[in-house]
């Protein structure tokens, strides 16, 4: 049997194949590729938003435009949607010279200008600005939420009177889902804040859980304080290309991004396989963000089955200022023992939770097939893993160990994106 995938987001998204013995069963969870919308669909999304006036309505009488977009490490076609957003900022009346591309990302890395140029594409308006948000520069302080956050932020976002904030709707660890009102907080933000928002305010109990939960409400919150206008919040398929759009009300447009996704990604988990692959994409440029969105299938297989990592890395380990990936474990207790607040006593069950997770993914044992990691990459976040550059030779690792015709496979394609279904 010969599966397609794809790998490499943002560097190709290009095809592949993994090829398999004839006799052995191949099981791949989800539904074919989810078709992409049509650019009717497109416009309609932006003529006919969720609960609010169209943004062209909303620029009315404004002078400045903050279009915030998420940066590289998360999966949005922003260069898609920018031309649409940036058009109805204009046919509101705003200037092209008084709107500015605020690139978001939290406590990661400060975007290059190549990566920025992946995110923006070609935008022909002159004067339009587009700057970086830096977690360490220039930030304006907005005094302490009610959960006692205090806020800083972007000051190219608090300055502008038209908020626009761009992003993706999927499963996420902390959130519960991307999207909404998570592209000011925490990615618009300074690291102070975020490090309180992580440390202190609770999430959720597990990537996609969408009920209400103290973080989501200090997002909101921070989101209503800065005059958060709307959304546009994009679902993808498994080719990186939009499925979804919802423009609107932060609050409207994200709970109806969270319902595509929950009824596009559920998926059955396929029991009694011998070898359970999780594939990346499109979390695939870089590890730090690729193992704690789609690692899931292989984390729980069973003790004498395979796990299989697919995951490209065009950009290596990558790093994250607030939990960078190496980090061991003892390094990030000892963090906390030295900044230990008395919030650190409530809720002690999620965080022996929490630390019992971390230990079990040191203890991965996978199959790794990526090009742009090499051993030292992978052993840095997995002492026991091993990376193989080759599909053929990592088979022949498989066949080694399962060689038998009843040999079962259990595919997941955009692991990141699946929700595994209760049995």
């Amino acid at each position: 049997m010969t599966l397609q995938l794809r790998r490499g987001a943002w560097f190709g998204d290009e095809p592949y194949h993994l090829e398999f013995p004839q006799r052995w069963q191949v099981q791949v969870a989800g539904r074919g590729t989810i078709p992409c919308l049509e650019e009717s669909g497109i416009q309609r999304a932006f003529t006919d938003p969720v609960g609010c006036k169209s943004i062209a309505e909303l620029a009315r009488g404004k002078r400045k435009a903050a279009i915030i977009i998420d940066d590289i490490t998360r999966p949005t076609p922003t260069a898609d949607l920018l031309p649409w957003i940036v058009g109805e900022v204009v046919r509101g009346g705003i200037s092209p010279s008084s709107i500015v591309i605020v690139v978001a990302g939290g406590t990661h890395p400060v975007p290059t200008e190549g990566e920025i140029a992946l995110k923006v594409g070609d935008l022909n308006h002159p004067g339009l600005r587009v700057v970086p948000h830096d977690c360490r520069g220039t930030l304006v302080y907005l005094g302490r939420s009610r959960a006692g956050i205090p806020i800083h932020v972007n000051p190219d976002v608090v300055e502008c009177d038209l908020k626009v904030g761009v992003g993706c709707v999927y499963p996420h660890p902390a959130a519960g889902f991307s999207g909404g009102s998570k592209i000011l907080l925490p990615a618009a933000c300074g690291m102070e804040t975020i490090r309180y928002m992580h440390d202190y305010i609770p999430g959720a109990r597990e990537r996609g859980d969408d009920a209400p939960t103290p973080l989501r409400s200090a997002m909101e919150e921070v989101a209503d304080l800065l005059g958060l206008d709307c959304v546009v919040n994009a679902v993808l398929n498994q080719e990186r290309r939009i499925a979804a759009l919802y423009v609107g009300e932060k609050e409207l447009a994200y709970r109806q991004g969270v319902g595509f996704v929950k009824k596009a990604y559920g998926v059955p988990r396929i029991p009694g396989a011998n070898v359970v692959i999780a594939d990346m994409y499109p979390f695939d440029t870089t590890l730090q963000f690729a193992h704690d969105r789609g690692l899931w299938p292989v984390l729980e297989t069973d003790r004498n089955a395979t796990g299989v990592v697919l995951a490209d890395c065009p950009m290596g380990v990558g790093s994250h200022d607030l939990y960078p990936v190496e980090t061991p474990l003892r390094t990030r207790l000892l963090r906390r023992l030295r900044n230990l607040h008395a919030r650190d006593f409530s809720q002690p069950l999620e965080k022996v939770k929490t630390v019992l997770g971390l230990m079990r993914e040191r203890r991965l044992e996978a199959l790794v097939l990526s090009r742009g990691l090499s051993q030292s990459d992978i052993e840095s976040v997995f002492p026991h893993a091993k990376v193989y550059a080759d599909w053929a030779q990592l088979m022949k690792e498989l066949q080694k160990r399962h060689g038998g015709s009843s040999t079962v496979v259990a595919v997941y394609p955009c692991a990141p994106f699946l929700l595994p279904q209760n049995d």
